[in-house]
C-alpha cells in the first residue's frame, strides 16, 4: 500500500517536471535573457527531485530497517546525490530486488537526474539552450518567427510593432475586452521574436535593451543570424484569416559591409523556400545594385498565381484586382530593401492631413510651395519625392531650399541627383541664391530655388524671409520640412521658422498677412520617441502651443517607433499589390490601342467618340507611314511581334519575376499608383473643370478631349521628373545602363503610340 502512495505521488511529480520542461524547451514560458537559470528550469528541477524522493522512501523503508525519520531524511540525501552522480546506483536497485518494474522507474531517476545537473551548469551558456529551442520549434507551422540581425533600439521598435499589430489583430477578431491571458496565449502559440549577436556587456544601454525585449518574451541568442537554422518546408497554418509559419529575418544595423555579407548568406538559404522572408535595411544606393544581382530563385511568384496564370493566363490579365490578391500572399518568397528615410519623405508627402489643405490652398492660385531646411540625406529625399509627387498639369511646382552647404557644393549634390538641371533656366544663379527653372508645355515643372551658406543657428535664416526692399520672399510656401539632423535643432528652428512666417506676413506692412486656414504647416524630423510623443501630445492637434496657448502647428515626424513599424511593411506589400497591375499596362494599352485602329464606326452613335478614334487612326497611320515609307496594313504594321510573342504562360511569368527581382519596376509602379490615388482623391475636381459641359465621360482610351488630354500631360510630366530625379536625361537612343532615355522631352514632341500610352 506504502508502494502505491507514494509511487502516484512520485508520478505526478514526474509528470509535472515533464510538462513545465517541455513548455520551456518550446519557449512558452517568459524567459529572462540576462538570467544564466531560468526559473522554469529550476522549476523542473525541483519536482524531478521530489518525483525521485517520493519513490525513494518506500525504498528504504523496506530495504532497510531505519526508523521513520531516518527514512525521509535519508530518501533525500540519496536523491539529491542523483543529481550529483555520488548515489552508488547499485546499492539502490538491490533495495528493489524481486520488483523489475521498480528498477527500471528508478533507473529513469539514476540516468536523467545527472543530465539535468550538466543542463544547469550548461544553462549558464544559456546560448546553448536557445539553439535546443530553435530545434523545437523549427517545424511549428502555428508560429510566425521574426529574427533581428541585432540588438539595438531600432530592432526593437520593430519588434514591439510586429507585437503590437499580432494584438490589435486579435483584438478585431475577439473585440477589444479581451482579457490580458488570452493575449498572451495568443502570443506564445503564435509569435516568437529573435535577437540574434546579442552579447553581455557593462554598457547600461545594452542592459536595458535586454530588460526591454525580455518583457515581452523575446529570445536573444550570441549567434550571428545568418548561423540560425530555422529553414523546413513547412504548409503554412490558417487560423481566422491569418497565415502562421512564415520565417522572417531583419537585416539591420550601421555596419553596411556585416548587412550585406549577411544578406548574401540569408538569400541563399532563404530562396529555397516559399515561407521565408527577408528585409534589408539600408538607405545606401549600392544596397539596391546588390539585391538587384543576387538570384532570388523561382519561389517569388506565390502558388495560387502560378496556377491562375497557367489555368488561363489572358482572363488573368484582364482583372487587375485578381493580380493583386494572388500576388500579395504569404505562399512565396520575399526579398525586399526597406529605405526607410524614402518611405518617411513619401509618407509625409502624401499624407491626409498634408494634402487635403495643400489641394485646397494650391487650387486658389495653381501653385504648390514648400521649403526644404537642411539637404542632408532627409532633405535630399524629400526634394526628389516632391519634384515627381507635385507635378500637375496647369500647376507650378515651386521648391525652395535651406542648407549650410556652399554654392559650388550644393550645385554639385543636386547635379549628381538631377544631371540635367544644369540644362534648365539658371539664368538667376548667384552664390546667394541658385534658381533652376523649366516651363515648357508638357513638360516638367521645375522651379527649384537653393540658398546656399544658410546658418540655421544663425541671423542668416532672418535674411532669408526679406529681400533688400523688405519684400517676403517665402510668401507662397504652402508648408515646410526641417531637416538639419539633430533632434534639438530641427525643434528650435522649426519653432524659429513660425516666428519668421509670423513676423514677415503679419507684421510687415509690404507682406499680405496669411489667414488662420493658411498658415503653412511645418514638419520638423526628430528622431527621438519620447520627444517627439510629447511635442505631438496636444489634445488639439496642433502640436505645442506658446504660453498663450497659441499653437505652433508643427508637426514631429520621423520618429523611431513610425520608421521603424512594421505596419509600413504591410503597407508598402499592399502597394506591390496595388501596382503590379501598372507594370502590365504595357499590354492593355498594345491591345487597346489594336482594338481602337479596327474599331467598327458603324457602331459609334456620339459624334465625339466617332472623331476621337478618326482623329487617333489618322495620327497612327501618319507616324507609321513617316517611319516605314509605305502604307501600313491595317492594325499589323504598328503592333511589334515580339508584345504578343510574350503574351504567353511563361512570358507573363517573366514579367512577374522582373517585377519582384528588381526594385526599378515595383519602385516606379509603385510611383504611379501612389500619383493616381492623389490625383482621384485630392485633384478630381480640377480635372472635372476641363470637362465644360460636365458629362459623363467616356471611358474611351484614345479620347482627345481636354479632360483626357490633362491626364495624360500630367502622366508624362510625373514620368519625367520621376526619371530626372532617379538620375536619368534624354538621349535620342534609349540606354537604361547610361540612364539615357529618349522619352524625356515634352509631350508635343512624343510619337503618336507614345502620346496615347501617356
Amino acid at each position: 500500500m506504502l508502494y502505491i502512495i507514494f509511487f502516484i505521488l512520485s508520478l505526478a511529480a514526474l509528470v509535472g517536471s515533464i510538462i513545465v520542461y517541455f513548455c520551456f524547451f518550446t519557449n512558452r514560458f517568459k524567459q529572462h535573457p540576462s538570467w544564466p537559470f531560468q526559473p522554469a528550469y529550476i522549476a523542473g528541477m525541483g519536482l524531478f527531485l521530489i518525483a525521485s524522493w517520493m519513490i525513494l522512501i518506500p525504498v528504504y523503508a523496506y530495504g532497510t530497517e531505519l526508523n521513520t525519520y531516518q527514512t525521509v531524511i535519508s530518501a533525500f540525501i540519496s536523491a539529491l546525490q542523483e543529481f550529483t552522480i555520488n548515489l552508488g546506483a547499485g546499492d539502490i536497485l538491490k533495495m528493489s530486488d524481486g520488483c523489475f518494474p521498480l528498477q527500471i522507474y528508478l533507473s529513469i531517476f539514476l540516468i536523467v537526474s545527472p543530465i539535468l545537473t550538466v543542463g544547469a551548469l550548461l544553462s549558464l551558456l544559456k546560448d546553448y539552450f536557445a539553439r535546443i529551442r530553435i530545434k523545437f520549434i523549427k517545424h511549428n507551422n502555428n508560429l510566425n518567427i521574426y529574427v533581428f540581425s541585432e540588438l539595438i533600439p531600432e530592432s526593437v521598435a520593430l519588434a514591439e510593432s510586429i507585437r503590437e499589430g499580432e494584438i490589435k489583430k486579435l483584438r478585431q477578431q475577439e473585440g477589444e475586452q479581451i482579457s490580458e491571458r488570452r493575449i498572451n496565449r495568443y502570443l506564445k502559440k503564435h509569435l516568437l521574436l529573435i535577437f540574434a549577436d546579442v552579447h553581455e556587456s557593462d554598457e547600461e544601454w545594452v542592459s536595458e535593451l535586454i530588460e526591454r525585449v525580455s518583457d515581452f518574451g523575446a529570445m536573444t541568442v550570441k549567434k550571428d543570424i545568418t548561423s540560425i537554422d530555422l529553414f523546413c518546408n513547412i504548409k503554412p497554418d490558417e487560423e481566422d484569416g491569418s497565415v502562421y509559419g512564415r520565417r522572417t529575418f531583419f537585416v539591420m544595423g550601421e555596419n553596411e559591409t556585416e548587412k550585406t555579407e549577411q544578406v548574401i548568406k540569408l538569400n541563399e538559404k532563404c530562396k529555397e523556400y516559399n515561407n521565408c522572408s527577408l528585409f534589408f535595411f539600408s538607405s545606401q544606393p549600392t544596397a539596391g545594385y546588390i539585391m538587384d544581382t543576387l538570384d532570388k530563385g523561382t519561389h517569388t511568384i506565390s502558388d495560387k498565381t502560378q496556377t491562375a496564370i497557367e489555368t488561363d493566363f489572358k482572363e488573368f490579365l484582364k482583372d487587375p484586382k485578381k493580380i493583386g490578391t494572388s500576388y500579395n500572399t504569404e505562399n512565396c518568397y520575399f526579398f525586399r530593401r526597406i529605405d526607410s528615410i524614402n518611405s518617411l519623405a513619401v509618407r509625409t508627402l502624401t499624407s491626409d492631413d498634408l494634402l487635403k489643405p495643400l489641394s485646397d490652398s494650391a487650387a486658389k492660385n495653381k501653385t504648390i510651395s514648400l521649403l526644404i531646411v537642411g539637404l542632408g540625406q532627409y532633405g535630399m529625399s524629400f526634394l526628389k519625392n516632391a519634384l515627381w509627387i507635385y507635378q500637375i498639369y496647369g500647376y507650378k511646382l515651386c521648391i525652395h531650399a535651406v542648407d549650410a552647404a556652399d554654392s559650388k557644393t550644393l550645385r554639385d549634390r543636386i547635379g549628381k541627383m538631377i544631371p540635367e538641371i544644369e540644362n534648365f533656366s539658371a539664368n538667376d544663379s548667384n552664390e546667394n541664391m541658385l534658381h533652376y527653372a523649366l516651363n515648357k508645355l508638357g513638360e516638367s515643372q521645375f522651379d527649384i530655388r537653393l540658398y546656399p551658406s544658410v546658418n540655421c543657428e544663425t541671423m542668416n535664416l532672418n535674411h532669408l524671409f526679406a529681400d533688400e526692399e523688405g519684400n517676403c520672399t517665402l510668401s507662397d510656401v504652402q508648408f515646410v520640412v526641417v531637416t538639419l539632423g539633430k533632434d534639438n535643432l530641427n525643434i528650435e528652428t522649426a519653432v524659429e521658422m513660425r516666428r519668421l512666417f509670423d513676423r514677415y506676413t503679419s507684421a510687415n506692412e509690404k507682406a499680405a498677412p496669411y489667414l488662420p486656414n493658411e498658415l503653412p504647416m511645418i514638419y520638423s524630423v526628430v528622431f527621438d520617441d519620447k520627444a517627439a510623443d510629447n511635442l505631438n501630445c496636444n489634445t488639439g492637434g496642433t502640436g505645442i502651443v506658446n504660453y498663450k496657448k497659441t499653437p505652433y502647428h508643427i508637426r514631429f515626424i520621423g520618429q523611431m517607433s513610425t520608421q521603424y513599424c512594421y505596419s509600413d511593411i504591410d503597407d508598402m506589400m499592399d502597394k506591390e499589390a496595388e501596382a503590379i497591375w501598372r507594370h502590365f499596362e504595357w499590354i492593355k494599352h498594345e491591345i487597346e490601342l489594336r482594338k481602337y485602329f479596327n474599331y467598327d464606326m458603324t457602331n459609334v452613335s456620339d459624334e465625339q467618340t466617332k472623331k476621337s478614334i478618326l482623329n487617333f487612326k489618322a495620327k497612327m497611320n501618319a507616324y507609321f507611314v513617316k517611319r516605314n515609307g509605305k502604307a501600313m496594313r491595317e492594325g499589323i504594321d504598328w503592333i511589334p511581334d515580339m508584345i504578343y510573342a510574350e503574351l504567353s504562360t511563361d512570358g507573363i511569368k517573366k514579367d512577374i519575376m522582373k517585377y519582384t527581382s528588381f526594385e526599378y519596376f515595383r519602385d516606379s509602379s509603385i510611383a504611379r499608383e501612389i500619383h493616381q490615388q492623389m490625383l482621384k482623391k485630392y485633384f478630381t475636381d480640377y480635372f472635372e473643370e476641363f470637362d465644360k459641359n460636365k458629362r459623363k465621360h467616356r471611358k474611351i482610351m484614345v479620347c482627345s478631349c481636354k479632360k483626357c488630354n490633362a491626364f495624360r500631360l500630367t502622366e508624362h510630366a510625373r514620368w519625367n521628373a520621376y526619371m530626372r530625379v532617379n538620375g536619368y536625361i534624354y538621349a535620342a537612343i534609349r540606354n537604361d545602363r547610361a540612364k539615357c532615355h529618349n522619352d524625356i522631352k515634352p509631350w508635343n514632341k512624343l510619337s503618336a503610340p507614345e502620346r496615347y500610352k501617356d
